[in-house]
């Protein structure tokens, strides 16, 4: 199935400053009362000490390059090519079995049992 083309590169424009961030989280999270009092093991728990997220602008970059960087992989139509072969009833059966209701697992197994066997076969046709 087909990636649909989603373009999320406006995402942020809502938030345009670290204020304004830290207004829409308020608003997300309003039992979060700043008039009850916490340890500060509970403040620091989910502080990231990496100085990569410790403004908005860095944290808005590294978001929208994972995105871009997600959106350029090629997808299955351009990395694999659709192909028909007949398995035993029994096997398909087998197979079906193992990997129903989870996506993509066949495709992992079939792919990987024939660069087995090909790898194999080539080995023994080198000796």
């Amino acid at each position: 199935m087909a990636r649909k083309e989603n373009d999320l590169s406006n995402v942020f424009s809502a938030l345009q400053s670290d204020s304004d961030f830290q207004e829409h989280i308020s608003q997300l999270n309003p039992e979060d009362d700043e008039s009850t009092p916490k340890e500060d093991s509970d403040l620091n728990e989910n502080i990231e000490t990496d100085d990569q997220y410790n403004d908005f602008d860095n944290f808005k970059k590294d978001i929208l390059h994972k995105y871009d960087k997600k959106r350029k992989r090629k997808t299955m139509e351009e990395t694999h090519t659709r192909t028909t072969f007949l398995l035993e009833n029994s096997l398909a059966n087998r197979l079906n079995k193992l990997t129903r209701n989870k996506r993509g697992l066949k495709t992992l197994v079939l792919n990987d049992a024939v660069r087995a066997i090909i790898m194999a076969l080539e080995d023994d046709k080198k000796k």
